[in-house]
């Protein structure tokens, strides 16, 4: 339960997560600042809110279809915060900041990057199962502007995008390599939140 100013993880403490930095960038609350902080290019970009941490697999999800996704943890992604991410989409053509590519999986409604089209990652559907992009939003994600929480990278296992604890360079769980997510090899990306 919460009283509104706290904010809960499922087996975390809040110390817990203060202490790895992980309410970095807190002072962006509400969607039109995200939105403001998010038009650095001609054209603004828009923006999908909805998008949720979980706490098994460390990866980023889209909340409303929480009950139809596939975690490599569990059946399903798992709540793991009462923070509320939200992603850009349709930038302009040509931008490197946000680096665009970066898709959702009608699978198991993860994000990643499909830069690596048609290998598109490893979806935790099955052991031989790729990441099969949906919708006609095409992502973006901040590497350099700072537009809210740090420290996100892309697994270049899965090429999915997960929370990555500071210090560490493997976390969560990768639904391909059996065992955690490798960020030896990504920017550190930065997501705009508010609190729900």
């Amino acid at each position: 339960m919460t009283d509104g100013r706290s904010i809960e993880f499922s087996g975390h403490t809040r110390r817990r997560f203060l202490r790895n930095g992980l309410l970095i960038g807190l002072g962006v609350t509400a969607a039109g600042a995200a939105s403001t902080a998010l038009a650095g290019s001609a054209q603004a970009a828009s923006a999908q809110s909805g998008w949720r941490w979980c706490s098994r697999c460390s990866g980023l999800f889209y909340g409303p279809q929480q009950g139809q996704s596939i975690c490599p943890g569990a059946a399903h992604h798992n709540f793991g915060s009462n923070w509320i991410y939200t992603v850009p989409y349709n930038e302009p053509g040509g931008t490197t900041d946000p680096q665009p590519g970066w898709f959702w999986c009608t699978q198991c409604k993860g994000l990643f990057h499909g830069g690596s089209l048609p290998f598109g990652g490893r979806c935790p559907l099955s052991s031989t199962a790729s990441h099969q992009a949906g919708s006609s939003f095409h992502y973006s994600m901040y590497y350099s502007t700072s537009v809210g929480q740090a420290s996100w990278a892309y697994c270049q296992v899965c090429a999915g995008l997960f929370w990555l604890q500071p210090g560490y360079l493997f976390y969560g769980e990768c639904p391909w390599a059996g065992g955690p997510h490798d960020g030896t090899n990504t920017y550190n990306y930065d997501l705009s939140y508010t609190i729900g």
